[in-house]
């Protein structure tokens, strides 16, 4: 058993600190194959401080049902995201447990539930990374069709469309957006959780098919690329981020400082970043003294 064969050699002292994941590990960017690198192992090795491959690797397991390595890396390496689950396991037994004193609980955490080993639920990935790898996602898959990415009034429009699915009697109507173009032919991409749904609509069923556009995170992205030091950004990416912000801001998402945190990780310059969202009801910090 892998696990226990990296566990025994780490309590005996072999050092992994400072050695890159991939070099350990045979195989971690190929999850699919007989021997590839189990999530186990690597919580083990990563807690011991090895250090982090390139993200894609990261993605690659991400695609084949194996997250952990990608939700490590989005915080920025195992420390952050063991903290990250301390907090969130923190968070939920002070609720179910008042009559316990608030200071031993992360304590408890630590010693019972083993923090930053494995998938926690309580760490989402931030929406502006899902909203940005899944338009890049989209514009592959458009390209791999055969159709074109620009050029067209009606690219990045949201569109309702007819969805037949196995498991139930009749058709569901869904929200796509449209991702390429080919004659007469329009490809659009919808999501259902992480799975990629595909289909055409021709241009004559597009004026029933179109759903009033967002117009305040259109306008909003319009702003931010006008202003003065924005970066080089495709239109559409940021309003996909637009729009993820919007939909993820308290109650029920993640804080604005959070959502700042990700933009910043993705290469946005800082002031950008702030402006956005400042944009959606972000305050920022006072300055210090």
């Amino acid at each position: 058993d892998a696990v226990r064969v990296v566990n025994m050699l780490i309590d005996a002292g072999v050092s992994v600190r400072g050695k890159r994941l991939d070099e350990l590990l045979p195989r971690l960017d190929e999850p699919w194959r007989v021997g590839a690198a189990d999530d186990r192992a690597i919580a083990h090795l990563l807690r011991a401080g090895a250090v982090l491959p390139h993200t894609s690797c990261a993605k690659m397991r991400r695609e084949r049902q194996k997250p952990y390595l990608w939700h490590v890396s989005q915080l920025g390496g195992y420390p952050q995201y063991e903290r990250k689950c301390i907090e969130s396991l923190t968070t939920m037994l002070t609720l179910k447990f008042p009559q316990l004193p608030e200071a031993i609980i992360p304590t408890i955490v630590q010693f019972a539930f083993h923090p930053g080993m494995y998938v926690s639920t309580g760490v989402p990935v931030p929406p502006a990374i899902i909203a940005q790898e899944r338009f890049v996602a989209e514009i592959r898959d458009a390209l791999a069709e055969n159709y074109f990415i620009s050029g067209s009034k009606y690219l990045g429009r949201k569109v309702r469309v007819t969805v037949e699915e196995d498991y139930i009697i009749g058709t569901l109507q869904d929200i796509a957006t449209i991702r390429g173009w080919r004659g007469s032919d329009y490809f659009y991409v919808r999501w259902d959780g992480d799975t990629p749904g595909y289909g055409v609509l021709h241009e004559s069923d597009l004026p029933r098919a179109l759903q009033d556009a967002p117009q305040p995170a259109l306008s909003q992205a319009e702003r931010l690329l006008q202003a003065p030091g924005s970066p080089n950004v495709d239109r559409n990416v940021l309003v996909s981020v637009c729009e993820q912000l919007a939909d993820n801001l308290p109650p029920g998402g993640l804080s604005p400082d959070d959502e700042l945190d990700a933009m910043l990780r993705e290469g946005f310059p800082r002031a950008f970043s702030e402006r956005v969202v400042i944009s959606m009801g972000w305050t920022p910090p006072p300055p210090r003294e």
